[in-house]
């Protein structure tokens, strides 16, 4: 059994004892944080009897036992309230990792909560200064440090009012997404770094993957890059802290140091995808991955251009031709309740088939049930995801019904295509969503229309895409004929069996279908 599989398991029965005394939620979180006080020879308030039933938790095992227990008992405590989570112990060593020696370095943690990166920069040979608001997280830091021998300065207040405390190095992951009257709290955070930091001092931070890459931040990363050299950047994957106490979003981790960069300073850049645990899940769930340890050891880091902070998309190998010169105009919107009685086909994402990029049967409401603002479509329009582009969801508006066709704002709504059917499929090419680079947003990645349309179109030359186009377009023709006729077979025989119909109707969709798979040829050239 690795030591992650056994931590959690010694983490598992000790809840069962502690439930069995009648302890849990923030009872079972004081219990923790006292075991681990007396076990570091320091006070504790919790009665003697309570801390022993802790005594074989693994304290100081190599993997990170506080962490494991995390998920079990302080959510409940803590989640929701301040923004706090645990920094998973890899991610905490790739930080402290990539800033190379802190050995005799003050390192500080101004939002130290546990003291998971302070007990990371103690091994390194750092001399850990922490703050921390929350007194329950402020006492189980300094025992944290206290177990691996480090002496605690660990002061309880808020880090942003309190008289700035200069250091070597600053390693933190903040709280994200806190609205006060002050601001957001990683634009505060993001503000106040240099105060922490003494010039060519350095840092490693964790922040929310909207203030690195949307337009929103741009004001924080100004601040920043006024401030701070960016030496390099890692993607983490949505959901990473998940597991951890934490929310699903995304993020990054960015090591800087005090002072500007040259014109022709390159940032190192890598980004993770499995993380060694399964991010999709609140319970924490190992895997095989070992991403993390090779960026701790170097590898898989790419250097970006001179001035870029992500990368610009990978280039496509073959000839292109910019979007934006195919496409005449985009769809625009409107709000279906001003026409209450008018009947409309809606067109959402989930109506999609994303393997072969067609809609399926469409759903019809009256405006007076359709508040939402929509998209005004039409026949040959080709509709890309904002969501998730790289799900490759994208199609073309083939539907024949009478009624106007109320497409989801989600959509990106191309029209004037003079290629349509060859141009969906291009954008449905793994190669293409690619060249789209990092997309934007913290919980549900999404791509900008200026993005799409600044994109670029693998382009074979004109009389190969206009000869994909004609045979795509005819094969999902000669499809969706199939499907009806298999429809009205199913329902021929539905109602055969039921006694609703003769024999001679079911026969009579029989030879339907027949008639349609004998025409069948192939699309001409």
């Amino acid at each position: 059994m690795d030591d992650a599989s056994a931590a959690l398991l010694t983490v598992e029965q000790a809840e069962v004892r502690l439930r069995s005394a009648g302890i849990t939620g923030p009872r079972a979180v004081d219990v923790l944080i006292d075991a681990l006080r007396r076990h570091a020879g320091l006070s504790a308030e919790a009665p003697v009897e309570h801390t022993q039933l802790l005594d074989d938790l693994a304290l100081h095992a190599a993997f990170d036992t506080v962490g494991a227990a995390w998920q079990r008992w302080f959510p409940g405590v803590y989640r929701s309230r301040f923004g706090q989570f645990f920094t998973p112990r890899p991610v905490a060593r790739l930080m402290l990792a990539r800033l190379g020696s802190v050995r005799g370095e003050r390192v500080l943690d101004p939002t130290c909560g546990a003291g998971g990166l302070l007990r990371e920069a103690v091994r390194g040979g750092g001399v850990p200064l922490g703050v921390e608001l929350d007194s329950r997280l402020a006492r189980l830091a300094e025992a944290r440090l206290a177990a691996v021998g480090a002496r605690a300065d660990v002061r309880c207040g808020d880090a942003f009012s309190l008289e700035p405390t200069v250091a070597d190095v600053v390693v933190a992951n903040p709280p994200f997404s806190l609205r006060s009257e002050h601001g957001m709290s990683e634009e505060r955070f993001v503000a106040r770094l240099s105060d922490w930091v003494r010039p060519g001092g350095r840092a490693a931070v964790v922040l929310p993957w909207s203030l690195w890459r949307d337009r929103r931040g741009q004001a924080s990363r100004d601040v920043l890059l006024e401030r701070f050299r960016v030496d390099a950047v890692c993607a983490l994957p949505e959901g990473i802290f998940r597991a951890h106490g934490g929310a699903g979003g995304r993020a990054v981790v960015v090591w800087l140091t005090h002072g500007r960069a040259s014109a022709a300073h390159r940032v190192r850049y890598a980004e993770v995808v499995d993380p060694g645990w399964d991010v999709t899940s609140e319970l924490l769930r190992p895997t095989a991955s070992r991403e993390l340890e090779r960026l701790m050891h170097g590898e898989g880091w790419t250097p970006l251009e001179p001035g870029e902070l992500w990368p610009s998309g990978t280039q496509l190998a073959v000839p292109s031709r910019a979007l934006s010169e195919l496409v005449s105009t985009t769809a625009s919107k409107f709000r279906p309740t001003r026409d209450p009685d008018q009947v409309y086909s809606l067109v959402e994402l989930a109506d999609l088939d994303r393997a072969t990029g067609e809609l399926g049967l469409l759903r019809q409401r009256e405006g007076r049930e359709i508040p939402q603002h929509k998209l005004s479509l039409q026949p040959q329009d080709v509709l890309v995801s904002r969501l998730r582009p790289e799900l490759g969801a994208v199609g073309v508006v083939a539907h024949d019904a009478l009624t106007p066709l109320a497409g989801s704002t989600e959509w990106i709504a191309l029209r004037g295509l003079r290629l349509p059917w060859f141009v969906a499929h291009a954008l449905r090419t793994e190669a293409w969503r690619r060249s789209l680079g990092p997309t934007e947003g913290q919980v549900r990645p999404r791509v900008r229309q200026e993005q799409v349309l600044d994109s670029r179109v693998p382009w074979p030359g004109d009389a190969r895409a206009e000869r994909v186009d004609r045979v795509l377009q005819a094969l999902h023709e000669q499809r969706r004929a199939l499907l009806h006729h298999v429809r009205a077979l199913e329902v021929a025989l539905a109602d055969w069996s039921a006694g609703e119909t003769s024999l001679e109707a079911l026969d009579t969709a029989l030879q339907a279908a027949d008639t349609l798979l004998e025409s069948a040829v192939r699309p001409s050239e």
